[in-house]
């Protein structure tokens, strides 16, 4: 960094730059999002989330696919984080599939494959951090306003995909 800069910048004002960027209350959105998903998963609203998904989709074939594509939208809109959503799904979503025949490595990889779904859905980690970097204002209406139609047809389209195998 001190290469880059002039060299008559003292190092005190070297720092000062760099952490006066780090000054802003939205950045505490991004570990009160993770605290949020560990809140959740030790409370057992994934498991609740997914049997919610599952009266949705459960008369559909490759259902538990599905399930798992829905769960991960719900928990990952609901904690913004798809680390959350992946590990709290997964952990219900995996052992249930393998009980129904479904091979481990399958219901992994669909598990992986739509945990990043959730990151679609608005107020979301990635969201936050581009506003701020961009020097963009955080408006949560707007952002729900107009990410909401498309993400979700994107959402369908994959599930459509998955629950076809």
């Amino acid at each position: 960094m001190m290469l880059v800069l002039p060299f008559d910048i003292s190092m005190f004002a070297t720092a000062q730059k760099m952490f006066s960027s780090l000054d802003s209350f939205a950045l505490l959105a991004v570990p009160f999002f993770v605290l949020s998903g560990v809140i959740m998963n030790s409370g057992g609203i994934a498991a609740r989330l997914v049997n919610f998904a599952k009266l949705f989709t459960g008369k559909l074939p490759g259902s538990l696919s599905y399930t798992n594509i829905v769960g991960n939208m719900m928990f990952g809109a609901i904690s913004g984080s798809a680390i959350a959503a992946s590990t709290s799904i997964g952990g219900v979503m995996v052992p249930m599939s393998a009980r129904e025949g479904y091979d481990r490595g399958f219901a992994a990889a669909v598990n992986i494959a739509s945990a990043p779904t959730g990151m679609l859905i608005p107020p979301t980690t990635a969201f936050i951090l581009y506003a701020l970097a961009s020097g963009g204002n955080i408006d949560c209406r707007s952002v729900r306003r107009r990410s909401g139609r498309g993400s979700a047809v994107g959402r369908w389209l994959y599930a459509g995909h998955a629950g076809g195998r």
